[in-house]
């Protein structure tokens, strides 16, 4: 279990230098991988290395989601990683200077295990200024990401989770996010 200040207080670290690392690639690979190390700690997600990566992939009435596993290994691929976090975190300083006092609404669809692209910002922004659905079609997923958000102590940054479709999910109409977070890809990227 991680609720180690330290711990906390180094993923806090490793994420403000992903958002601003702007040398040498191999480094950036470095922060990255330890962000995803952080977090598979912090994840229930046993991963049996003799599966099939494909192993609980879910097809739904839009395409596929991949499988909770495959999600997880998304986030060691660092450029992709730092790019979204990039990318989101922009979206939500801006989004942030333009709602002030009332709290930024993200809605990340497709968080898998770890919820890569949401967690580390919450160690960024305070849940006063920005509040996280979390929406996934694995109910592994959600569990993961649910035992992730406890053992960093980032319960006041989620508004909610969502176990559902995300091309299928109802926004409630008094939580209309102001910025919609999803990694929609087609095959082989």
């Amino acid at each position: 279990m991680i609720e180690d200040a330290a711990i906390i207080e180094e993923f806090h670290r490793l994420t403000l230098e992903t958002l601003t690392h702007d040398g040498h690639r191999g480094i950036l690979a470095g922060l990255v991988h330890e962000l995803a190390g952080i977090l598979e700690n912090a994840a229930d997600l046993p991963i049996d290395p003799q599966l099939d990566i494909t192993e609980g992939e879910t097809a739904s009435s839009e395409g596929l989601a991949i499988s909770p596993r495959q999600a997880a290994m998304c986030t060691d691929d660092f450029q992709r990683t730092a790019i979204f976090l990039r990318g989101l975190n922009d979206a939500i300083v801006e989004a942030v200077e333009s709602r002030s006092p009332k709290p930024v609404r993200v809605l990340y669809a497709g968080t898998g295990p770890y919820a890569t692209l949401a967690i580390p910002l919450m160690t960024v922004f305070p849940p006063e200024k920005v509040r996280f659905t979390l929406l996934d079609i694995h109910p592994v997923s959600i569990a993961s990401t649910k035992s992730v958000v406890h053992r960093l102590g980032l319960e006041r940054s989620v508004e909610a989770y969502a176990l559902a479709d995300a091309c299928e999910y109802i926004i409630p109409g008094d939580a209309t996010p102001d910025i919609i977070l999803s990694e929609t890809m087609s095959t082989a990227l």
